[in-house]
């Protein structure tokens, strides 16, 4: 019989007796056969040795310094190249607990074997699925709106398996990503065929259809949708705090049509209310004087009266919500990596000039003309006099210098990034997001899954008035990384769905901040090397490798803008709702897990949000993990699944095989 307690002041509760700490607490966790006993919260001169005069009958660990959170669960993984024991070991060293696990789309599926944290099973469902014989063994079903792979199908009839995963009482997960077929081709022509083909074909590159996703067809219908004010999530004073802190800022993208929000919605404005107006040339007339009454009557005249919006609409019309509606509209995400493929396109080009001029012929009375080598400059070219020594020069013509465009190598089409993202645009998210919401009914319970576009994302959001049970995820790399920073032939970064630019990170930060995304996931896949370093976008395996790397990537990445210590302590606390108690709500676990309550599972992280640290070689995926050499925040010390150690870096990394199979 394991007994016994752990005393910390940092005790991470997401939720204790129908409050909401902020911040951290003092206290103790009691802990007896798996299941927390209690939580006792003290005051911060309460110290171990007087706790421990107090709770003399249990086993007392002193813990002072270390941050106590709840253990993750990653709701989306899928083991593909790998093994149950490689993948629940990395797992747990990450502080993940329990983890949601897919069967591969390329490889068989491997056999259970020694399990470090507890699994639960995905099964992929489409409208041939017999619903009624799912075994007890499978925890949640997923759905694919379009075949990921040749041996995946995808649902045909998508309202049967909502109502049909609705009597199964399982949580639906769905994957929206709804493609064009002719721009999926450009993007990763390889992508269906099978794993033996995919090394040995041929990939032909046209220069013509590089741009496959310039003008799609469904443009016109996103570009025209309009989001109705009553669609905006009402926000409560009690709930403000963890909506938006006071002192946050919201992070502007760095669209090409967003330069400034304010003066985006002023122009608006002023667009509806502006008159053409006569110049008046009589005030101007001489002998006029112009006095400042007039002046004063003059510019009452030409001031718009408005009528004056009451306190409820001036308080609604614009807020948090409705400035990041009004980014998101304003960022076009797929425009701008059109124009970076197309500038990368013609880079080696070399010189160039917009004008057709003919340059006179070399004379003694006339300078020669340099051409600049760097930014275009005005020349000056003096022209002959109509008789020499006796009639002053003309005026000199001016023409602009022919652009010097730096001369490069053509660059190939299947190694750079920026064309495979260029090819899977924003709306093929979109698209599904909307076709499963015209589905959806009040009572329904939706979560989508693999989504990168913070345009479809935010769809969700505002769906949420009308359907409550609604949820989505946002990967981990795709809060870390941005297409800037993939260089030429990385492919461990190619993923779908695409990690996109640094306009759409912005806004998945912000949307996940205002409650707009509910949890954050690895999204790990574990791919062989051969099928994933390719170095060719086209024909790469799509699936990063990241299990483990969650918390430490996302706490780095919350560090960087934020110095204040009373923010950092709010948002250590928001951490661990992202990471598990709105997992386990969303899977319907949060009676067994997700926080640190008395009657709940002893799932629990020891950590210490200060020590950055880096991967190294004995990561198990460090040949096709993206997190290697990159900076990473708060070193876990110890990792405890239902009241047993898993993981101890203070005993060498000392790791036990202490995981169960889950089952419903």
């Amino acid at each position: 019989m394991v007994r016994f307690g752990i005393y910390s002041k940092h005790i991470v509760l997401s939720e204790y007796m129908d409050t909401k700490p902020r911040h951290p607490q003092a206290g103790v966790i009691l802990i007896e056969n798996e299941i927390i006993q209690d939580v006792i919260l003290i005051g911060r001169n309460d110290t171990f040795m007087h706790m421990q005069e107090l709770l003399h009958d249990w086993t007392l660990q002193d813990y002072t310094d270390l941050y106590i959170s709840p253990g993750i669960i990653d709701i989306n993984t899928r083991i593909e190249c790998d093994t149950y024991d490689k993948l629940t070991q990395e797992a747990v060293k990450g502080g993940v607990t329990l983890v949601y696990v897919e069967s591969g789309h390329h490889y068989s599926q491997p056999l259970m074997t020694e399990l470090y944290c507890d699994v639960a099973h995905v099964q992929i469902v489409d409208e041939n699925t017999l619903f009624d014989q799912i075994g007890n063994s499978v925890c949640a079903l997923k759905g694919y709106l379009f075949p990921p792979a040749n041996s995946i199908k995808s649902i045909a009839n998508l309202d049967y398996v909502i109502n049909a995963a609705k009597r199964t009482g399982l949580p639906l997960i769905i994957d929206p990503t709804l493609p064009d077929p002719r721009m999926l081709y450009m993007a990763s022509p390889l992508r269906l065929e099978k794993l033996e083909d995919r090394n040995k074909a041929d990939i032909i590159s046209s220069g013509s259809t590089v741009f496959a996703a310039a003008f799609p067809e469904s443009m016109d219908k996103l570009s025209n949708s309009e989001e109705s004010e009553d669609s905006q999530t009402p926000i409560s004073e009690d709930d403000e705090d963890d909506y938006y802190d006071d002192d946050e800022v919201p992070i502007k993208s760095s669209s090409l049509q967003a330069e400034d929000i304010k003066s985006i919605i002023y122009h608006q404005r002023s667009i509806s209310d502006e008159k053409t107006e006569k110049p008046n040339f009589n005030r101007f007339a001489p002998g006029i004087v112009i006095t400042e009454e007039d002046e004063k009557k003059e510019k009452k005249e030409k001031t718009p009266k408005l009528p004056m919006p009451s306190n409820k609409s001036r308080r609604s019309s614009h807020d948090i919500y409705t400035d990041l509606d009004v980014r998101i509209k304003a960022s076009q995400n797929n425009i701008e990596d059109l124009c970076l493929a197309e500038k990368f396109t013609y880079s080696f080009a070399g010189q160039t000039s917009f004008l057709n001029i003919e340059i006179p012929k070399k004379s003694s009375s006339m300078s020669s003309i340099s051409l600049s080598e760097e930014s275009p400059q005005l020349v000056y070219i003096p022209e002959r006099s109509e008789t020499e020594g006796s009639s002053p020069q003309r005026r000199r013509s001016l023409r602009p210098a022919p652009i010097q465009i730096k001369v490069d190598t053509k660059p190939d089409v299947t190694k750079d990034y920026t064309y495979y993202l260029a090819n899977c645009p924003e709306h093929w998210e979109i698209l599904g997001v909307e076709k499963v919401l015209e589905l959806v009914g009040a009572d329904s319970k939706i979560h989508f899954s693999n989504l990168s576009s913070a345009a479809a994302i935010n769809r969700v959001r505002q769906f949420r008035s009308k359907c409550q049970n609604l949820s989505c995820e946002i990967a981990a790399v795709q809060l870390y990384f941005n297409s800037s920073l993939i260089k030429i032939g990385d492919t461990r970064f190619k993923n779908s769905p695409p990690i996109r630019n640094c306009g759409n990170c912005n806004l998945l930060w912000d949307l996940l901040k205002m409650k707009g995304i509910d949890c954050i996931c690895s999204q790990h896949i574990s791919l062989d090397p051969t099928n994933k370093l390719s170095g060719n976008f086209q024909q790469s395996l799509s699936g990063i490798s990241s299990i483990g790397c969650t918390l430490s990537s996302i706490w780095h990445i919350l560090n960087v803008p934020v110095n204040h210590h009373d923010q950092l302590e709010h948002y250590i606390v928001r951490l661990a709702k992202w990471l598990s108690l709105h997992p386990a709500k969303i899977l319907g676990i949060d009676n067994k897990r997700g926080k640190i309550e008395k009657g709940r599972y002893a799932d629990l992280i020891l950590w210490n949000p200060k020590i950055k640290y880096f991967l190294d070689t004995k990561y198990s995926y460090n040949t096709t993990c993206p997190f290697m050499s990159m900076d990473l925040l708060g070193k876990i010390h110890k990792v405890i699944v239902r009241g047993n150690i898993a993981f101890d870096a203070c005993k060498s990394d000392e790791i036990k095989p202490v995981g169960l199979e889950i089952s419903r």
